[in-house]
């Protein structure tokens, strides 16, 4: 399963990179208070490259926090690089975002999906790059820039759904799960496979010396699943014994393995 999600970006120097000034990956929706190791201060600096106003402006705080959260709410808050606080926010969300069992799917807004015949809303999302910054040039060109040795965050999930089963008349079909899993996660840059991992269902991996230009990330997946197809007969068989008919039910029992990878 090859994530349609793809991110494009723009490798810069160091000295490049530095001279940025947004704050990195932001949400639409910010969170009401800090988490993950962030202090009050820079935490609404993080935010300030939303919509103005959107920053929680309640709960206590020193001099500093309060004119912070006042100057995040009314301007983006340039950085000379990507704040370490940016990766720790990002490495605390990524280790709560939830688990879930084999009939739900959970994945970010926007991701796309791939189903087969039992594997059904298979993703695998970029989460994160980190560091990065993205620069908000126009409405039409807003590359983000990532330092050459570079960490990317992931998520993959998928749910199964099995044919419901057929427990009436004389051919009677059931249907069972036997397993599932992921086989391998992939990271490609520009097409080229540079690392591969296990299933975790929140993959990390990283990349150095990536030359200075325009790239093309990719996170891949692929889900197997074995399904048990058991279609259980029922036959009435007769005999003649002189002027008297002997009947009696032979019942027979067939299964089927079907594999998926997708």
């Amino acid at each position: 399963m090859a994530s349609e999600g793809r991110t494009s970006l723009a490798v810069a120097l160091a000295f490049a990179l530095l001279a940025t000034t947004a704050a990195g990956l932001a949400t639409a929706d910010p969170p009401d208070e800090p988490d993950h190791g962030v202090n009050e201060t820079t935490f609404p600096a993080l935010w300030s490259g939303d919509v103005d106003g959107n920053v929680s402006s309640g709960g206590d705080g020193d001099n500093d926090t309060v004119a912070m959260r006042q100057l995040a709410n009314g301007t983006d808050v340039p950085f000379n690089a990507p704040p370490a606080d940016v990766a720790a926010w990002n490495d605390g969300e990524i280790d709560e975002f939830p688990s879930t069992n084999r009939s739900v799917s959970i994945r970010p807004s926007g991701a796309d999906t791939e189903s087969g015949r039992f594997v059904r809303d298979a993703h695998a999302t970029i989460f994160a790059v980190q560091p990065s910054t993205r620069a908000r040039l126009s409405e039409s060109s807003q590359p983000l820039y990532v330092d050459s040795d570079s960490t990317v965050l992931g998520t993959v999930d998928y749910r199964i759904e099995l044919p419901e089963d057929d427990p009436n008349g004389s051919r009677q079909v059931y249907w069972s799960l036997e397993e599932h899993r992921f086989e391998e996660t992939r990271l490609l840059v520009d097409g080229e496979e540079v690392a591969t991992g296990g299933g975790s269902h929140t993959p990390e991996f990283s990349f150095e010396d990536l030359d200075a230009g325009s790239h093309t990330l990719a996170l891949e997946a692929n889900v197997s699943v074995r399904v048990k197809e058991h279609v259980r007969t029922e036959r009435e068989v007769c005999e003649d014994e002189g002027n008297e008919t002997t009947c009696e039910t032979e019942v027979s029992h067939d299964y089927t393995y079907h594999d998926e990878s997708v």
